[in-house]
């Protein structure tokens, strides 16, 4: 699946909810990336899981690499996620940084398209800040 970000910070006891909430699986089902030694590996023949990595920027700092445990429809499903953590999460289906077309999902159940774009900031170790810029009106 593509690339999945939470425009916010957080925790993995209430991120894993949400995502098990949202996508229908019991829990454990989100796991630190960082984390060895808990690894979704054990799980993911069972039901979707997904990694999750903290990012050093100001938006869109968590992101989770999602894997389905089969072909499924998830727009509804990140739709939900979004909703309980009252924050955006935008999925990333472009090919890096510099054309990354994006679908934003807002707490209010609204749907856009666009993309993630660089900012002029970079963090500490290297990573750019990025925003959703959404397509213009034709």
């Amino acid at each position: 699946m593509a690339d999945v970000y939470v425009d916010g910070k957080p925790g993995l006891a209430e991120l894993e909810a949400a995502f098990c909430d949202a996508f229908g699986v019991p829990s454990p089902a989100v796991f630190d990336g960082g984390d060895a030694a808990r690894s979704f590996v054990d799980f993911i023949d069972k039901y979707s899981v997904a990694e999750c990595w903290l990012l050093e920027r100001k938006r869109f700092a968590t992101k989770l690499n999602i894997y389905l445990y089969q072909k499924e429809e998830v727009t509804s499903k990140l739709s939900r996620l979004s909703n309980i953590l009252g924050m955006p999460v935008v999925v990333d289906v472009g090919r890096d940084i510099r054309d990354d077309n994006a679908f934003l999902f807002t707490p209010a159940g609204d749907i856009l398209s666009g993309s993630l774009e660089p900012t002029p900031a970079i963090s500490l170790n290297g990573q750019e800040d990025v925003r959703f810029s959404p397509e213009a009106a034709a």
